[in-house]
C-alpha cells in the first residue's frame, strides 16, 4: 500500500474509531506481523510463539 492521501484519511479515522494515539497502515498480514515485531522489540535469537496456523 502507497501512502497517501487516502491511506493518511484511514489512519487519522482509524485513530478517532479507536481512541488509539497513533495508526498504520501496511501492505499485507507479513508486513503487518514484521512490523508489530520490530515495534515490540524483538531481537535476533528471540523465541516468538504463534499459533499453527498464520499468514504466510
Amino acid at each position: 500500500m502507497a501512502h497517501g492521501k487516502y491511506s493518511n484519511r484511514l489512519e487519522e479515522l482509524f485513530c478517532e474509531y479507536t481512541g488509539a494515539k497513533y495508526a498504520t497502515t501496511v501492505s499485507n498480514c507479513t508486513a503487518g506481523l514484521h512490523l508489530s515485531c520490530l515495534a515490540t522489540g524483538f531481537g535476533l535469537g528471540d523465541e516468538i510463539i504463534i499459533p499453527a496456523q498464520t499468514h504466510t
